[in-house]
């Protein structure tokens, strides 16, 4: 986001930290005055209220962020989880017979009780990736694992042979 105070649009700018419209009234025009900009104090942690995890992008840490990203772009949200659906369709075979979808279903159930067991998230991670770059799989319960959630964010869609 832009860093000028009271705005909200993307920095595209971001040596300047300063969406298109603040950086152009600075270089065209003097009678705007600079705006303000916040700088992090503590470098390398997220301004966010109550948070003190490590900065991923504009003065925010991942999560932060993403929050933020999420509320103002709930289209691109939709749309993403859109695909995610049809992609899990896709993958999911028609050969698979209702003990298979109970499995699946139960791999599920297992990362929601881990969830809260441990009270961190777990994820259902796919061995082989649905859509991965050299290699995709089945959305089948041997493909499946319950990992933690941190794992599943690191390995994105990467297939690890091993």
């Amino acid at each position: 986001m832009c860093t000028a105070e009271g705005c909200f649009n993307s920095a595209k700018y971001r040596g300047l930290g300063l969406c298109a419209t603040h950086r152009n009234r600075i270089l065209r025009n003097s009678k705007f005055e600079k705006p303000v900009v916040k700088r992090n104090p503590a470098i390398g942690v997220c301004l966010s209220n109550g948070c003190s995890s490590k900065v991923f992008a504009k003065n925010l840490c991942k999560l932060c962020y993403m929050k933020i990203w999420s509320k103002t772009n709930p289209h691109k949200v939709c749309a993403m989880a859109s695909k995610r659906r049809a992609s899990i369709r896709k993958q999911t075979p028609s050969w698979l017979n209702a003990d298979d979808l109970w499995m699946i279903e139960e791999a599920y159930k297992l990362a929601q009780e881990r969830t809260n067991l441990f009270g961190f998230q777990w994820h259902v991670d796919h061995i082989v990736p649905l859509n991965g770059k050299n290699v995709s799989g089945f959305h089948v319960p041997n493909n499946l694992q319950v990992i933690p959630a941190i794992v599943n964010q690191r390995k994105s869609s990467i297939f690890i042979n091993s």
